[in-house]
């Protein structure tokens, strides 16, 4: 995929949603620093895109940056999430730093924006699980 936009960047270089694309792809690819860049640069053109700055989040996590992470999808909540997937990302990271508290209010989050979205449910199960100090079978 990225091969067949590389020569596009220059045409869309001032379209920040351009580069989610190749960031996206990127990311699959754990191609992290790159995904990092064109997400950067996405934000850069549009401080206000709540696509990059969750993707960014995701790229950061992965790049064992959990506070850059945490920053980003506290950004990406602040701009209006409609996404439980943003939550639950967030979950992860406030797992990473051991913030019970607050990944727990991540997963209610994400319930309240979805209360059906299964990945969150199993989370909170699991959180309940280990906070009552009870083993998954």
């Amino acid at each position: 995929m990225n091969r067949l936009l590389e020569d596009k960047r220059e045409t869309y270089a001032d379209r920040p949603e351009f580069f989610l694309t190749p960031a996206e792809s990127e990311s699959d690819t754990a191609n992290y620093p790159e995904a990092r860049k064109d997400l950067n640069r996405a934000i850069a053109l549009d401080p206000r895109s709540r696509q990059a700055h969750y993707l960014l989040g995701y790229v950061l996590l992965r790049m064992n940056d959990a506070n850059g992470a945490i920053g980003e999808f506290h950004t990406a909540i602040a701009l209006g999430s409609g996404q439980p997937r943003i939550y639950y990302q967030l979950a992860f990271a406030l797992r990473s730093k051991q913030d019970d508290a607050s990944e727990e209010q991540a997963l209610t989050g994400a319930l309240a924006v979805e209360n059906h979205y299964a990945p969150a449910q199993c989370e909170m199960a699991a959180y309940f699980l280990k906070s009552t100090g009870r083993r998954m079978r």
